[in-house]
């Protein structure tokens, strides 16, 4: 019974956390830490969870790519089912680049 409530209550918070995320799409961002992301949402939970096994985040350039401090991105689309955020590199030798990232890391390294 203990595990139920624990498990409703976490999924609670995190529904309320992702509503009230802040992000818009159209929405323009500056980096203020790199971050890494996935091209697609499937790339980004693969890599993650290669990380959790070998204590290591590979950014690989195939499906896997590194978003560096100081540059402007796009906010394209939200999942909020995911809690993922669609950037699109907007200058920069990527721009036009398209890269999920998670929304709470998202939110950490920027400056609103």
């Amino acid at each position: 019974m203990n595990f139920k409530v624990i498990g409703s209550f976490i999924l609670a918070a995190g529904l309320l956390s992702a509503c009230g995320n802040g992000l818009e799409e159209g929405e323009r961002v500056t980096l203020t830490d790199s971050i890494s992301g996935g091209y697609t949402i499937h790339d980004y939970k693969e890599m993650e969870q290669q990380a959790i096994e070998t204590g290591t985040w590979e950014n690989n350039g195939e499906t896997t790519s590194m978003l560096f401090e100081d540059y402007e991105y796009k906010i394209t689309e939200i999942s909020e089912k995911d809690g993922m955020v669609l950037l699109k590199a907007m200058e920069g030798s990527d721009e036009g680049t398209e890269v999920w990232v998670k929304m709470a890391e998202l939110q950490a390294a920027t400056e609103q």
